[in-house]
């Protein structure tokens, strides 16, 4: 039985710490690690440890009493429910049904396997000790815990792929040419789980794009013109994925804008003529390299497949698309679409 201690301090008289059974009122505040109550504007402040007050509410969050490492300490409340999960710093416990069990960073994934009531999942997920995950697998235990199967956590990888690239160009004296070049994209990825929405993450990736030389040939009225062009760098799309999560073989898709650092460089060989007879006038070569940095955007769409609990191979297809640009009076463009094999780990 708790028993109710009023108080008439007005501010915040939500606020109260329980002790000894007793619920009492008044103006709350936390110092270090104690709790501080000022029951009427008459009393003076009273500080408590953790081993002297079990639980106080301060401004709507609940702090309950829990050993640590032989000493208690006031942690907050997260998480409510069934199961409850509380913090402390870095540390964490689980409370279920007034028991208080510390997750330990060794333990945490037995101790909340333990309270798992969803008897259709084969295996537990692998849950890292952090807050976010922590938090939304103790909501998916108290809500609905058959989803935990579909849990993901933060994704890193490599990818490497192979495609064709689309570069166009075109100048004042002709007009747009485009031509097909062979690539071979290589990149890093990082995908961050946007919790508690299952399937949606937010996705970061570098990777190294090379088109080699491309030749071209134009012919003005009086000119005839070669040239070759290059683009090297790096593209960095930025954006967001969907994954289908409840089935073995993982499909997904996602879409990003995409920002880049190219080296573009350019050959070129003018030769002027009459328009008549074709003789020669003068021959002209240039070569032509600055550093650009358009916008571009990616769209890709693939299959997850898993190799373990922890890793897993992806199959994508991807589109991409970088703005144009100008060189020397050139307005050089590209796009392109690969296939591409990633590791994720």
């Amino acid at each position: 039985m708790v028993n109710i201690i009023a108080c008439n301090v007005k501010a915040q008289t939500s606020d109260y710490i329980v002790k000894d059974s007793a619920q009492i009122f008044g103006k709350i505040s936390l110092v270090k690690d104690k709790v501080q109550i000022q029951r009427s504007r008459a009393d003076n402040p009273i500080l408590y440890s953790a081993g002297e007050v079990s639980v106080f509410s301060l401004s709507g969050d609940i702090y309950k009493s829990l050993p640590y490492k032989g000493e208690r300490y006031f942690f907050k409340e997260t998480v409510n429910g069934d199961v409850s999960l509380y913090r402390w710093g870095r540390e964490f416990a689980v409370v279920v049904k007034d028991s208080g069990i510390l997750l330990s960073r060794d333990s945490f994934h037995e101790s909340l396997q333990r309270y798992n009531t969803c008897r259709d999942m084969s295996s537990f997920p692998d849950i890292s000790y952090r807050k976010p995950q922590l938090k939304t697998a103790v909501r998916w235990l108290n809500n609905d815990p058959c989803k935990l199967q579909y849990f993901t956590k933060p994704r890193f990888g490599i990818v490497v792929g192979g495609g064709q690239m689309s570069v166009t160009v075109s100048t004042s004296r002709f007009s747009e040419i485009k031509k097909p070049k062979p690539f071979v994209p290589v990149g890093i990825f990082a995908e961050f789980p946007i919790y508690p929405l299952n399937g949606l993450s937010f996705i970061a990736e570098v990777d190294y794009v090379n088109s080699g030389y491309t030749e071209f040939f134009g012919e003005g009225t009086a000119s005839v013109t070669y040239f070759d062009v290059k683009t090297e760098g790096i593209v960095v799309p930025i954006g967001f994925k969907f994954t289908a999560n409840k089935i073995n073989l993982k499909p997904y898709i996602k879409a990003a804008p995409m920002f880049s650092y190219l080296q573009l460089a350019s050959r070129t060989d003018i030769t002027f003529g009459t328009e008549n007879n074709g003789v020669l006038i003068f021959s002209q070569k240039e070569f032509n390299e600055k550093s650009i940095s358009p916008f571009g955007f990616m769209g890709a769409a693939g299959v997850h497949i898993p190799v373990n609990k922890s890793h897993s191979i992806h199959v994508e297809g991807r589109y991409l698309k970088v703005s144009d640009t100008y060189l020397n009076g050139i307005q050089f463009g590209f796009s392109g679409a690969s296939l591409s094999l990633g590791y994720n780990f």
